[in-house]
């Protein structure tokens, strides 16, 4: 399934033009003028993404960011605004949680970048959620399922080496259109990715000990 993400805006003009820019993006891409119709979209459609301006009539950017934070956590926000006041960021940050600000006018190539950003850390996060899930559901059999984490944690290491790995050795190579950059995924973030699978290694290697010894693997002497 496509991830979807949402734009909201009370200024149509720069709306459509954001929408323009964005249409050749891998995801679908949902449009609202009003806090009010924002709601109606993450009410009726699975939004990953949420990227809306502050100052709209009505219900505020801050509220619908507030409004998201509590019913839909696991979407992503991210604000657009042309008054980057101290109290509008910090009750942004405080209530929307948001992930990324923007002033207006906003770049659309970093608004590309940032969501694509904003949508490979909401995979990692429901992976998260999805290994809890799994490791609740059989409290059982603790041991076979650290078994399971640590084969996880070495594949996803090692797959997140290789694009890393891979820029590096390029880094003195011929230079890369801007498209082809957004496709590519964020450095930063695999980065931040290969660092948490190190300690959720050494967190697996740790909780290791508190169990006993399979009857397949030897015992230490």
């Amino acid at each position: 399934m496509k991830s979807a993400v949402l734009l909201v805006d009370d200024d149509q003009n720069l709306l459509h033009g954001l929408a323009r820019a964005l249409r050749a993006q891998p995801y679908n891409l949902f449009t609202a003028r009003s806090g009010d119709e924002a709601l109606h979209v993450l009410k009726s459609h699975a939004i990953h993404v949420l990227v809306t301006d502050e100052q709209m009539p009505g219900m505020s950017g801050g509220d619908l960011l507030a409004w998201a934070a509590e019913n839909r956590p696991e979407v992503v926000r991210m604000m657009i605004t042309g008054n980057a006041s101290a109290m509008s960021a910090i009750r942004a940050i405080n209530e929307g949680r948001v992930f990324h600000f923007f002033t207006k006018p906003c770049d659309a190539m970093q608004l590309a970048i940032m969501i694509r950003k904003a949508l490979e850390h909401q995979e990692l996060v429901e992976d998260n959620r999805h290994l809890l899930r799994k490791c609740r559901s059989a409290p059982q059999q603790p041991e076979r399922l650290l078994q399971q984490l640590d084969v996880l944690s070495k594949i996803v290491a090692e797959q997140l080496r290789g694009p890393l790995e891979a820029a590096h050795s390029d880094q003195h190579g011929p230079s890369v259109s801007v498209e082809s950059t957004l496709r590519q995924p964020s450095l930063d973030v695999l980065r931040q990715a290969l660092a948490a699978t190190d300690v959720v290694q050494q967190l697996i290697d740790g909780l290791k000990g508190h169990f006993p010894a399979s009857e397949n693997e030897p015992q230490r002497v």
